[in-house]
C-alpha cells in the first residue's frame, strides 16, 4: 500500500516541457488517448524531435481516430524547427498552428491536419503519478546525467474529455474519458524508440483501464541487455482521486491466443491475460482487443499494435474485491521477437 501518495505527484514543472541540457539528443512525448461515449476511440501523439537535429521534419504529430463501425483513419504531419516550440515554464507547446496549452488539471489540446481537427480539454480526475523522486526510470537527467535516460509522467491516469472532432468535413461531438502521459529522454527516436546505437525495451506491453472506482494503469517490458536485460514492470492503481499502490513487481502476461495481423504480418495478441500476485493487489485483468487503434511494422521483424479492448477485472485490492468490465486501451511493441 503506498502511504504517502503525495511522494508519487509530479511537480508542477514535471508537465511542462524539459530542458535536457545534458543530452546529445534529447526527445519529449505526449501523448493523449479517449473513448468517447458514443464509440469513438481516438489517439494524438505528438513526438518532438523525432529525427536527428540535422535532419527534417523536426517533430512530428499524429492522429488516429477509431469510429464505432470500427472505419480506422491515420493521419500525421511533420514540421521544421522554426515551426516549433516548447515552454518550460508552462505547459505550451506549439507546431504551427497546433498546441497544448493550459495549466494542471485542465489542457486544451488543438490539432489541425489536413483532413482533420481535434479540438478537445482533457481535465484531470486524478492526482498525477511519477516514478520519485525526478519521473526517470531509466537513468537519470540531472548532474551527474547518465548517458542513457528516459522519463515518465503519469500526468493524467484519468481525465475528463470534452470538445469536437472534426473528420471528413463531419464535426463530432467529443464527451468521453481520457489519458494524458508525457515521456522524455536522451536517445534518438528513429524508426520506433531507437537509441542511435539500439533500443531501450526489446519489448513492452502497456495500458490503462478506466473502471467505476478505480484506474489502472500498466507497463510490462524487458530492458535490452545492454541495459542490464532486466523486466521492467509497474502497475499504478488509484481509487478514487488518489494512489493507493504502486508495485514494480508480480505482475504477468499471459498470451492464450495470437493471430497474425493480414495487411502488416504483425503477429500479435487477440487475448491477453495481466495476473497479478503481491501482498495487496491479486488476480487477473482480461482483455478483448474489439477495434485496432494503430498497426505498424519494425522490419525486419518487430511490430507495435494498439487496440481497444472489452477488459474484464476480478482483482482484490486491498482487501476490496473488483468485479467489473470496461472498455480500455491496450498496446503492444516488441523489436526483436514476439513476446510469449
Amino acid at each position: 500500500m503506498v502511504k504517502y501518495p503525495n511522494l508519487f505527484e509530479p511537480r508542477m514543472k514535471d508537465y511542462y516541457g524539459h530542458d535536457q541540457k545534458y543530452a546529445k539528443s534529447p526527445w519529449e512525448w505526449w501523448y493523449f488517448d479517449l473513448i468517447s461515449d458514443d464509440g469513438y476511440s481516438i489517439v494524438s501523439i505528438w513526438m518532438i524531435p523525432v529525427t536527428p537535429k540535422e535532419r527534417a521534419p523536426y517533430g512530428c504529430i499524429s492522429l488516429e481516430v477509431t469510429e464505432p463501425d470500427k472505419n480506422f483513419t491515420f493521419l500525421q504531419s511533420g514540421f521544421e524547427k522554426k515551426d516549433v516550440s516548447i515552454s518550460y515554464n508552462t505547459c505550451d507547446v506549439k507546431a504551427g498552428s497546433s498546441y497544448i496549452r493550459g495549466k494542471w488539471p485542465k489542457l486544451e489540446l488543438h490539432y489541425e491536419v489536413e483532413g482533420a481537427t481535434l479540438d478537445v480539454v482533457f481535465e484531470s480526475l486524478t492526482q498525477g503519478v511519477m516514478e520519485p523522486p525526478d519521473g526517470c526510470f531509466i537513468g537519470r537527467d540531472l548532474p551527474p546525467a547518465t548517458e542513457h535516460y528516459m522519463g515518465w509522467v503519469i500526468a493524467m491516469p484519468r481525465a475528463k474529455v470534452t470538445g469536437t472532432l472534426t473528420l471528413a468535413g463531419k464535426k463530432i461531438p467529443i464527451k468521453g474519458l481520457g489519458y494524458h502521459d508525457h515521456q522524455w529522454g536522451s536517445p534518438q527516436l528513429v524508426e520506433g524508440l531507437m537509441m542511435e546505437d539500439g533500443h531501450f525495451f526489446e519489448y513492452w506491453y502497456w495500458g490503462r483501464i478506466h473502471l467505476p472506482d478505480y484506474t489502472l494503469v500498466y507497463w510490462d517490458g524487458q530492458l535490452r541487455a545492454e541495459l542490464g536485460g532486466d523486466r521492467f514492470k509497474r502497475l499504478v492503481v488509484l481509487k478514487g482521486e488518489k494512489l493507493v499502490e504502486y508495485l514494480t513487481d508480480g505482475i504477468y502476461m499471459d498470451a492464450p491466443e495470437i493471430v497474425t495481423d493480414e495487411a502488416t504480418g504483425i503477429d500479435y495478441h487477440r487475448t491477453l491475460v495481466m495476473t497479478v500476485n503481491s501482498d495487496t493487489v491479486n488476480g487477473q485483468l482480461i482483455m478483448k482487443p474489439i477495434a485496432d487503434v494503430g498497426k505498424f511494422l519494425f522490419p525486419p521483424r518487430g511490430g507495435y499494435v494498439r487496440y481497444v479492448c472489452d477488459g474484464e477485472a476480478k482483482l482484490e485490492v486491498l482487501g476490496k474485491k473488483i468485479d467489473a468490465t470496461a472498455k480500455m486501451t491496450n498496446e503492444l511493441m516488441f523489436l526483436p521477437i514476439l513476446p510469449k
